[in-house]
């Protein structure tokens, strides 16, 4: 099973997310952090920064924890359904639940965990949520991702086919190609051809990218 679940930021320096990763000042600003996990951005905020911050995610024991530990921030346990993180979650909830305005939203290894379809809803959703100005920060995985990287991580030895939009890799062991997927998918990884990505998507934003493998996108 391929998850993030209690991943955390330790390895890559403290500042890796914020700088890095957001890699926009948020002095000032109202910040909402989409599957904020066990508080990686957060722990990642320079010490003297200055921002209303509000985390959400679908597990509810990391949103307990991170009340406990940051009682002035803002904390949403919402549950929702989400293909990899929350397969049982409800599906009547969505991110427009969360009821409020954003200068800055940022859902770091979000959608790299779900289908095509589930992320363009999510992001539909999300943009109601921004402030005049705003913007949505988030990144997708390209090809060269799964191998360059995954494929020595996880020892797969298959060939990978050559695809034209977007692949999937389930529970460590299947692929699937440019398929709509219905049901629980819990081990999902999603990889995409970024430039097919940009023709389809005209008002995402291609900000930043790592060796051509880690995509970063925003949208006002």
């Amino acid at each position: 099973m391929i998850k993030d679940k209690g991943f955390k930021v330790s390895t890559t320096g403290r500042k890796y997310l914020y700088e890095h990763c957001l890699k926009v000042n948020a002095e000032g600003k109202t910040l909402l952090d989409i599957g904020c996990n066990t508080g990686n951005l957060i722990k990642s905020f320079p010490d003297d920064l200055n921002c209303t911050y509000t985390g959400v995610d679908v597990q509810e024991e990391f949103i307990q924890e991170l009340k406990e530990l940051y009682p002035s921030q803002n904390f949403i346990h919402l549950n929702a359904y989400h293909p990899s993180y929350n397969s049982e979650g409800n599906k009547n909830i969505n991110f427009t639940h969360i009821g409020a305005k954003y200068d800055i939203i940022f859902a770091h290894n979000i959608f790299t965990h779900c289908s095509y379809e589930y992320i363009l809803k999510s992001i539909t959703e999300l943009k109601t949520l921004l402030n005049d100005g705003g913007q949505l920060i988030f990144n997708l995985y390209s090809k060269e991702k799964i191998t360059n990287d995954f494929k020595n991580i996880f020892n797969i030895t298959d060939t990978i086919q050559d695809f034209n939009n977007y692949m999937y890799y389930i529970n460590g062991e299947t692929f699937i190609y440019d398929t709509v997927l219905d049901g629980n998918t819990e081990g999902q990884l999603s990889f995409f051809d970024i430039d097919w990505i940009k023709s389809e998507n005209s008002d995402w934003t291609l900000r930043d990218s790592y060796q051509n493998k880690d995509h970063t996108f925003t949208i006002s």
